[in-house]
């Protein structure tokens, strides 16, 4: 597989530590599904839409994941421990990264 691209659709965060963390977990992301684009739609924050409303969520990174060649991909959430910068364990209940298709 090739590299992974990431592009910023978002403010790259001033803090290394934090788009360090954003970039490293979309990129293995895409990797695990096969993808070479990786989008940051948003860094580290706690506030999602369901059904066209913003609601409270746990603190998580949105990107997207795309494969440049048939232009599939999924939309996804990947939740943090914000005050430590490290990916959440995935469990039954959550699944760590959710993954919705675009």
């Amino acid at each position: 597989m090739s590299a992974v691209t990431i592009i910023w659709k978002c403010s790259r965060p001033r803090d290394k530590a934090h788009a360090e963390l954003c970039e490293q977990l979309m990129i293995e992301a895409a990797e695990s599904q096969g993808m070479d684009i990786a989008e940051i739609r948003h860094g580290i924050h706690a506030t999602t839409r369901v059904r066209g409303r913003t609601v409270s969520d746990d603190p998580h990174i949105t990107g997207n994941i795309k494969n440049s060649q048939t232009g599939e991909g999924y939309a996804l959430h990947y939740y943090v421990d914000a005050a430590h910068f490290v990916a959440l364990p995935s469990t039954p209940e959550r699944p760590n990264p959710q993954f919705w298709e675009l």
